[in-house]
């Protein structure tokens, strides 16, 4: 019995020993193979949220191309300029000089301001803004520009929308737009349509000619088709303001129901 004790004794006393000394070579194996298994898993993920990081920089940059256009859209736009938003059209006199005015500049207002007027041309949409800054202390420049918005197609054959911008010269009323270089706002537009405020009728109309002569711009819906990174078309819409507040100059200008107008016989009689 002493010594059936006292060899498993002995034999607790071994495996304590061993245990003490470090792990068995099955259990290195295990243990290897359990941490290899998850460094794996660990790699996997990293490497699928980089891909998907990529994948939304590319997608975002894409997108950022689009958001880009309707900022400098919405400028240009915003910042249209007619006298119109503060005068009246003046009554043209047929043996006065004014009376030879130019399609970009169809009428005089009342306090004797050329009126320029938003045309449309060939696909092309041209539009008299104010958002114009000096890049260079001297310029030739004011805050006045003609800027024309087209879609049009590359030397790669692929479709673009193009601005073309005129900050010079821009009340001579003659454009070579052939001669201004296009600087390209967002790559495979599709098409590019432009929608305008009529206030009497309350709706946009689809052509500048069916405004009241000359057209003054209040607001702008405007529809893009553009081709997103998968070839998937995506149509876009959104409505543009012009920044000048709502006045109507005519009604300021009308005088008032039942006050008596004076005449010249009335003023001389005053006198």
């Amino acid at each position: 019995m002493t010594m059936k004790g006292g060899s498993a004794t002995s034999f607790l006393l071994w495996r304590m020993r061993g245990r003490a000394a470090g792990f068995t070579l099955l259990e290195v194996i295990i243990a290897i193979t359990i941490l290899a298994f998850m460094s794996l898993g660990v790699t996997k993920m990293l490497q699928s949220g980089l891909e998907r990081k990529d994948i939304m920089t590319v997608d975002d940059r894409d997108r950022l191309q689009v958001e880009s256009f309707w900022q400098r859209l919405n400028l240009d736009i915003g910042q249209n300029y007619t006298p119109l938003y503060y005068d009246v059209v003046a009554t043209p006199d047929p043996n006065s000089m004014d009376a030879q005015t130019l399609e970009a500049f169809p009428a005089m207002s009342k306090n004797g301001f050329i009126v320029p007027v938003p045309l449309e041309d060939n696909g092309g949409y041209i539009f008299f803004t104010a958002a114009n800054r000096r890049r260079q202390e001297g310029q030739k420049q004011s805050h006045y520009a003609w800027v024309r918005y087209e879609v049009m197609n590359l030397e790669d054959g692929t479709s673009a929308l193009v601005r073309r911008y005129l900050p010079g010269k821009v009340f001579l009323g003659v454009f070579e737009w052939d001669k201004i270089k296009p600087q390209v706002i967002l790559k495979r537009a599709k098409s590019l349509k432009f929608f305008y405020w009529h206030p009497q009728k309350t709706k946009f109309m689809e052509h500048l000619r069916d405004l009241p002569a000359p057209a003054v711009l209040r607001a702008v819906k405007v529809q893009l088709e553009w081709e997103d990174l998968n070839g998937q078309t995506q149509t876009f819409e959104r409505i543009i303001r012009v920044v000048w507040p709502w006045f109507d100059p005519a009604a300021e200008q009308a005088p008032a129901t039942g006050t008596a107008v004076p005449t010249a016989a009335a003023n001389e009689g005053a006198s």
